[in-house]
């Protein structure tokens, strides 16, 4: 199963029982929107680990060499993050995975869908970029690699709906509270949303 954990943010007030090293980054940030996107990062990655017992406090998180996190101790839970403006959401399973998420109304510039996007998929996909957009992030988040080393890859994404599944790798698209949610991994798996506050 994978657990996706979301919050709208707005909140300025920093949570109870988050790591040392969050909290003062959180307090480091001057910008009020980063600011409130830290918090609402903060609160779904401590109801996620909370969801396996893991306390968040105690989570040693360790990078590979691009930068993708993982919580040292606790290798068999592996965990996606992104925030925007105003949400946050983290996917968290017993396999590698990735998760991106944007506002639902974002406009992708047309140089950007011209670098990262194949012509299938921009003929598939048509104005529903930001969709798109959210899928490639999460694969590259997936990978490990992130979405820039990922520009040449040889395959393109076809449309679907809701869900794609070809045998290796597993998408679940999903629109919560006006964000485009995608979350991607290697096996098909039950998706279970929790809201945290």
């Amino acid at each position: 199963m994978i657990n996706i954990v979301y919050c709208v943010c707005g909140q300025s007030e920093i949570p109870d029982g988050i790591s040392e090293e969050r909290k003062r980054k959180i307090e480091d940030t001057g910008n009020k929107s980063l600011r409130e996107q830290m918090i609402g990062a903060a609160k779904v990655l401590k109801t996620g680990f909370g969801l396996y017992g893991i306390n968040e406090r105690e989570v040693i998180y360790v990078k590979n060499d691009f930068g993708k996190p993982y919580a040292l101790d606790s290798p068999e839970v592996y965990f996606s993050l992104s925030h925007t403006d105003g949400f946050a959401v983290a996917a968290f399973g017993g396999a590698e995975l990735g998760l991106d998420c944007e506002r639902s109304d974002r406009q992708i510039p047309d140089k950007v869908i011209g670098k990262y996007f194949t012509a299938e998929e921009q003929k598939a996909y048509g104005n529903e970029s930001i969709r798109l957009w959210t899928l490639l992030e999460s694969y590259g988040k997936f990978t490990g690699r992130g979405l820039v080393r990922e520009k040449n890859r040889d395959f393109h994404i076809p449309y679907f709906k809701s869900e794609y599944y070809d045998g290796s790798i597993f998408f679940r698209f999903i629109r919560l509270c006006g964000f485009d949610v995608t979350v991607c991994g290697p096996v098909k798996d039950e998706i279970r949303l929790v809201k945290t506050k």
